[in-house]
C-alpha cells in the first residue's frame, strides 16, 4: 500500500495556494471579477474527459508518440481508443495539437525521469 498522506496535511485544500495566487493575480490584473459565467466556463474546460485528453496528449509527447506509449505499457487498443476520442473532441492529432500556455520541456523531463531509471539498471 502506498504512503498515507493524511498524516501530512496541508493547511488547506489549496495546498500552499500557489495556483490560486497565480489565478487571482492574473484575473485581478485584467480586471476580471468572478461572475457565474466564469464558473460555467471553468466547468466546461475542466470536464473530466477533457482533462483526460490533456493527460493523454502530455503522455503522447513525453513518451514519444504511439511506439513510445507501447513501450511504456499502453495497449494498442487503449492508444487507438484515446486517439479517436482526442481527435473527436479536440479536432487535432496529439502530434499537431498545442495547448496554449503550456510548453513541454521534453529533455528536462527525460533527464529527470528517464536517465535515473537507466542508471538504476546499470
Amino acid at each position: 500500500m502506498g504512503k498515507d498522506f493524511r498524516e501530512e496535511r496541508m493547511d488547506s485544500a489549496e495546498g500552499l495556494g500557489k495556483a490560486l495566487r497565480v489565478w487571482t493575480g492574473w484575473s485581478e490584473s485584467v480586471g476580471l471579477e468572478r461572475p457565474a459565467a466564469w464558473d460555467r466556463a471553468f466547468a466546461r474546460v475542466g470536464e473530466k474527459h477533457l482533462m483526460e485528453m490533456y493527460g493523454f496528449w502530455l503522455a503522447w509527447q513525453l513518451f514519444g508518440g504511439f511506439e513510445g506509449m507501447r513501450r511504456a505499457g499502453w495497449s494498442r487498443a487503449t492508444i487507438y481508443r484515446h486517439l479517436k476520442r482526442f481527435r473527436t473532441q479536440l479536432k487535432s492529432h496529439p502530434d499537431e495539437f498545442r495547448l496554449a500556455g503550456v510548453e513541454i520541456q521534453h529533455a528536462a523531463f527525460w533527464e529527470k525521469h528517464l536517465l535515473p531509471e537507466l542508471e538504476d539498471e546499470g
